[in-house]
């Protein structure tokens, strides 16, 4: 894992050979170590919480075993 330090209004690249960059920028930083993060990405590039990635891993998980059991 890089780890990178940025202030507030400070912008991180991401270059993917072939493709948009991806932007990532501190918007805000609050007194409760809270980060806000803007992201810009071209639509088709998804980007999710892990938690919330982690839910719909589960989720599906959870589908393929009620489907194996309905079998």
């Amino acid at each position: 894992m890089l780890v990178l330090s940025r202030k507030k209004d400070e912008t991180i690249i991401v270059k993917i050979p072939g493709r948009v960059d991806i932007r990532l920028t501190v918007v805000k930083i609050d007194n409760l170590n809270k980060v806000r993060i803007g992201v810009e990405a071209d639509k088709e590039v998804v980007i999710l919480r892990a938690e919330l990635e982690e839910k719909i891993e589960k989720n599906k998980n959870q589908e393929l075993l009620l489907c194996e059991q309905k079998k």
